[in-house]
């Protein structure tokens, strides 16, 4: 039966190699869930990181197939054996508007506003609730976009989408899941946001991936 690593540090990792069969390895890697919330949705939860590649998960009342393009987890809820994750930052990403046919409307910018507003996030690793934040401010990311709208206020645009100066939220100390644990990141509200056209939601875990070496 695979052994699960237990890694004491991460200083230890730098001095690994990558190509030793059977050595420990560490990579910096993302792990990655992308979600949709739906236009007009009702829905006050969305969880991050339940389902694997192939797998679906409903948002609302809408059924969102898992394809490698929304993540990149190869076990629901959990690494499988002998893989384990030292994570280290939380990113949060908010797309607006993705199949709307007019981008960067000062509807899209309202959308965003409320949903990073207005929510709360929960990192639940075990049985354990390890973070609680909010305000989503806190971990938003942006999207790296600096375009000048068509309509509305073309700074604002810029501000609301990169957020002048995108953030990320750092884990410290880094926080060592491992395998076969169960883990999830469930965004909240008390109310429900309800946008007005479909925003794309990602959740990225930055860290470093632990395993045993292949060749």
């Amino acid at each position: 039966m695979p052994r699960d690593l237990n890694i004491p540090n991460l200083q230890q990792l730098k001095q690994t190699d990558a190509f030793v069969q059977g050595q420990v390895n560490y990579q910096r890697y993302p792990l990655y869930y992308i979600l949709d919330l739906p236009a007009s949705s009702t829905a006050t939860e969305m969880t991050f990181f339940g389902a694997s590649e192939g797998g679906s998960v409903v948002v609302g009342s809408t059924t969102i197939n898992m394809t490698a393009e929304r993540t990149n987890m190869t076990k629901a809820g959990s690494l499988p054996s002998p893989f384990s994750f030292w994570l280290t930052n939380i990113r949060l990403v908010v797309m607006p508007e993705v199949d709307a046919t007019s981008k960067f409307s000062s509807n899209g910018l309202d959308d965003v506003y409320k949903f990073l507003s207005k929510g709360y996030a929960i990192l639940t690793i075990g049985q354990k609730e390890v973070q609680k934040i909010a305000p989503l401010w806190l971990i938003s990311s942006g999207c790296g976009i600096s375009l000048d709208g068509t309509t509305g206020d073309s700074s604002l645009t810029k501000v609301l989408l990169t957020n002048r100066h995108p953030l990320l939220y750092k884990i410290d100390p880094p926080i060592h899941i491992k395998s076969d644990v169960n883990f999830l990141f469930k965004i909240k509200w008390d109310s429900a946001p309800t946008p007005t056209s479909l925003i794309r939601v990602a959740v990225v875990f930055d860290g470093y991936m632990i395993g045993l070496a292949q060749v």
